[in-house]
């Protein structure tokens, strides 16, 4: 496992970038987005998040603002993306191809999936 890791990490970073510039993995080199998704997200108990209100549609579904609690932790606002009913195999494979992306980011202003 950690030799593909590996090799896909050096695929998007050779010969790219400049020093200190974040990299990530694209999930389209894994054959199965089920198996980025759990390479860089984690799952969150459903019984930490409270769902409030739709604030909006993207491509794939509705997004509802939402609280996370996790223990030991503060209350936070959160964007709750959703998969729309009746999707087909390839909605599947992006929207989860998008999670995997954003569990890769590291900034201060997004939550880490």
């Amino acid at each position: 496992k950690e030799a593909v890791y590996s090799d896909k990490l050096q695929h998007y970073s050779t010969g790219r970038g400049s020093p200190g510039m974040k990299i990530y993995i694209d999930p389209f080199t894994y054959e199965d987005p089920n198996e980025a998704v759990r390479e860089f997200a984690k799952e969150i108990d459903v019984s930490f998040v409270k769902i409030e209100e739709v604030i909006g549609a993207g491509e794939f579904g509705e997004v509802y603002k939402g609280r996370l609690k996790l223990p030991g932790k503060r209350e936070i606002y959160v964007a709750i993306k959703t998969l729309k009913a009746g999707y087909s195999e390839k909605q599947r494979r992006d929207f989860l191809s998008e999670a995997s992306i954003m569990g890769q980011f590291d900034h201060p202003n997004i939550i880490r999936l």
